[in-house]
């Protein structure tokens, strides 16, 4: 038990290196035992490796996987410890994917930038068992900073004292394919893709910690009188006019109150939003708190990540703002309603009037 190796020496096209409690190294730790993977290149078969074949495959493929999409292994960290009491080792795969457009199925984007992610695993010789996922993003923008969001599926930031926030997977694949249950053998590149694939989908139908909508969302967006008097009242309801449910309510005939959460634009479904309509000087454009990097609890290559926060760049959301919808006013809400009802009210009682004359008409005959 307390022979285990401590370090995995890993071999393939990108080179030799060695994953330790330090993270990647490219020379093999003084006085730490290691097991190697085979390659066909050795001459030597180190027979303790059979015995950790599965853990070391497992890092094998996820290095040639790295190298071969990314060109690098620069991308990824590995830390191993091994659990004595526990006896298995505690894995944590630390990848670094950049800059990511995020969607969802109303065809909202957005951009999130410096993107980590944390998998732990624990694992034996027997199989391996995926615990958690976690993200850390080294740049926020101010908007994002003043709620601190940094995904959709993702915890809170502390911005005080940055920190991995744990993500919730719900029944996404990426759960039902690795963290459901304990596996012998798992495709370590499958995994990476799958992973990739959820970072850039909010899932709506999830139910997310936030969504997309809600980062750039101005509660008091368009209220004022002005904004208000230049609306085009009949203009929405003749361009939306087949999406209007007619209803009785309270023996009186009005519009659905749910009408708004149908009308789309340029065919993407704009709940609660008129015309794509943001006004920028209702945002947190300006970073006025956090002026320095703020040092986190988080390391990638054994280098401390800091988090910045940028000012938001207007010219660089706008073209994901016209993809999101952003709440309509209370009172525009109701002006249309108004409207609706008093032009059905209205037909209403001229088709009634008609038809009761009508029918008066044919009784005396």
């Amino acid at each position: 038990m307390y022979n285990r190796p401590l370090a995995f020496r890993i071999k393939g096209d990108f080179g030799t290196v060695y994953i330790t409690a330090n993270g990647i190294v490219d020379t093999a730790p003084e006085g730490v035992l290691f097991v190697s993977n085979i390659h066909v290149d050795d001459d030597i078969i180190d027979r303790d490796s059979f015995r950790y074949h599965i853990i070391l495959k497992h890092f094998y493929e996820l290095l040639d996987h790295k190298y071969r999409s990314d060109g690098s292994i620069d991308n990824i960290d590995i830390t191993t410890y091994y659990n004595y009491y526990r006896d298995h080792y505690e894995i944590d795969i630390i990848i670094y994917h950049g800059n990511i457009e995020v969607s969802n199925t109303l065809g909202h984007k957005a951009l999130l930038k410096e993107v980590y992610t944390k998998t732990q695993i624990y694992a034996d010789e027997k199989g391996m068992r995926f615990k958690n996922l976690k993200m850390f993003r080294s740049r926020l923008n101010a908007t994002e900073a003043s709620d601190r969001i940094q995904h959709s599926h993702s915890q809170r930031q502390y911005m005080s004292s940055p920190d991995w926030m744990g993500m919730c997977l719900g029944d996404s694949e990426l759960y039902t394919h690795f963290f459901k249950r304990k596996r012998k053998y798992t495709d370590m590149s499958l995994y990476c893709v799958y992973l990739d694939a959820y970072l850039s989908w909010e899932s709506r139908e999830g139910g997310p910690y936030s969504t997309i909508e809600s980062v750039y969302n101005c509660p008091f967006n368009g209220t004022d009188d002005s904004t208000l008097n230049d609306v085009d009242i009949d203009r929405i309801i003749y361009d939306n006019a087949d999406i209007f449910e007619v209803v009785e309510s309270n023996g009186r005939i009005t519009v659905s109150s749910d009408f708004i959460n149908k009308i789309e634009v340029d065919g993407i479904p704009k709940q609660n939003n008129y015309q794509n309509y943001l006004n920028f000087d209702n945002l947190n454009m300006i970073n006025k708190v956090y002026r320095d990097p703020i040092k986190s609890y988080c390391k990638f290559r054994n280098k401390e990540l800091l988090l910045t926060v940028e000012d938001t760049d207007k010219e660089e959301i706008l073209p994901y703002i016209s993809t999101m919808y952003n709440r309509i006013p209370n009172e525009l809400v109701d002006m249309i309603k108004e409207r609706i009802s008093s032009i059905i009210n209205l037909n209403y009682a001229n088709n009634t009037e008609e038809t009761v004359r009508t029918v008066g008409a044919e009784a005396e005959g």
